[in-house]
């Protein structure tokens, strides 16, 4: 992949939503009023498009993270090398792939800058003999490797930098001074970022939690 030196790019990573069933009993993605995961148009808002692929990638069984993320930075088929989907968290083989051939290694050696833009809790960056040998999301795993710097909550109060919930309301509520994003304040910050970077990733991941219901 090579990118012109004027690109600019924003990466939204999405987790645990896909295109699902064409039922509006099964799947709230069909009521979309956007045209993102809407079955009846592949237009998206400004004349862009969307592909639906299988996340199965060829392997029997449920995609799961580990696998799926590694495939989506890097190109590389993940599921198939391991042959299985790996949940969580990637493993060596994996990990040994990130380090190699992950989007923001082949970006760097290219001369581009590239900028991981989810802001980390102070623990991460308090207690590094703890994370030092703990594997982490292929994400994280890929930053790291890249050898780019972790944004912090300062960087969320300077106004650029996310936490994986935009709107601070998840760690506000934790007793961190950190003030109140809407989505297009959150939206602004990707944009001004760009401004100094070839490409920006940001990962929304409360998508992917299981709701349950107790009652």
């Amino acid at each position: 992949m090579r990118f012109f030196v004027s690109s600019k790019v924003i990466l939204l990573f999405i987790d645990g939503v896909g295109v699902g069933e064409n039922s509006p009993e099964y799947n709230p993605c069909y009521y979309s009023r956007t045209g993102i995961f809407n079955f009846n148009t592949n237009i998206l808002p400004f004349n862009g498009k969307f592909y639906a692929i299988d996340a199965q990638l060829g392997v029997n069984g449920l995609p799961q993270s580990a696998t799926g993320h590694t495939t989506l930075y890097t190109g590389i088929n993940a599921a198939r090398l391991i042959n299985k989907h790996l949940y969580g968290f990637p493993n060596q083989a994996l990990r040994d792939v990130l380090k190699k051939y992950s989007i923001f290694v082949k970006l760097n050696n290219q001369g581009y800058r590239c900028k991981f833009i989810n802001a980390f809790r102070p623990v991460f960056f308090t207690t590094t003999e703890i994370f030092k040998n703990l594997h982490m999301s292929a994400t994280t795993e890929m930053n790291r490797y890249c050898g780019l710097r972790f944004a912090d909550f300062k960087q969320i109060k300077q106004g650029s930098a996310l936490y994986h919930d935009y709107t601070n309301t998840e760690p506000r509520e934790k007793g961190f001074n950190l003030p109140k994003f809407s989505a297009r304040k959150a939206a602004e910050i990707l944009i001004n970022q760009s401004d100094n970077h070839n490409l920006i990733l940001y990962e929304y991941f409360l998508t992917d939690f299981n709701l349950v219901d107790s009652t």
